[in-house]
C-alpha cells in the first residue's frame, strides 16, 4: 500500500494498484474502510483517504473490478465499489 501511495502519477502505480487489488480481493477486503479497519492497528492513518489519494483508490477499484471478472466466483458488483475518499 505505501508503494500504491508513493507511486501516484508515476509509471509504477497501475502495478501497485493491481498488486494491491489481488491482495485485497484474495483476503475479500473491499473498500477503504475495511482496508483502515484490517490496517490500523500498524500502518493506516485516515490521511490516506484524502482527496489527494483518490487517484490510487479510482485505480484500485478499477483493477479489483478486473480482478473479479476473471470467473472467480466472488465477483462483486458495480454497486458494491467502495474505493471511495470522503
Amino acid at each position: 500500500m505505501m508503494g500504491g501511495l508513493g507511486s501516484i502519477g508515476t509509471e509504477e502505480q497501475e502495478w501497485f494498484s493491481e498488486l494491491l487489488a489481488e491482495l485485497c480481493f484474495a483476503t475479500e477486503i473491499v473498500g477503504t474502510a475495511e482496508l483502515a479497519m484490517f490496517l490500523k492497528e500498524f500502518l493506516w492513518s485516515d490521511f490516506y483517504l484524502d482527496h489527494s489519494f483518490k487517484e490510487l483508490w479510482d485505480a484500485v477499484s478499477v483493477a479489483q473490478e478486473v480482478e473479479a471478472g476473471l470467473g472467480t466466483e466472488q465477483a462483486r458488483s458495480p454497486s458494491d465499489k467502495v474505493w471511495e475518499v470522503d
